[in-house]
């Protein structure tokens, strides 16, 4: 079962567990080599969201966005860096 919601093309929803993630401004389907998008990142009843743009298959720049998200969100990196992975799975998935 999918946790991506993709009903506007401009704003997809993706939750976890842990963390609502949204994907401003939607993806790119020309552009198969990179995974580039802008997340807006935060923990399930918060209201701080962080906001990243990042290519979701450079894997210097997901380490470096796991540190930051589990700092300012207070959360564990192993969580943030499950979820990211599974996000980049489903966008994949569903751009193919």
């Amino acid at each position: 079962m999918s946790n991506l919601n993709t009903s506007n093309p401009n704003h997809y929803i993706f939750e976890t567990k842990h963390l609502k993630i949204s994907i401003l401004g939607g993806v790119r389907f020309n552009n198969l080599e990179a995974l580039r998008v802008t997340l807006g990142i935060q923990k399930l009843k918060s209201e701080q969201v962080l906001r990243q743009n990042i290519d979701l298959y450079n894997d210097t720049s997901i380490e470096k966005l796991t540190r930051k998200v589990a700092e300012r969100l207070e959360i564990g990196t192993t969580i943030v860096r499950r979820d990211l992975d599974s996000l980049t799975n489903e966008l994949e998935n569903y751009r193919l």
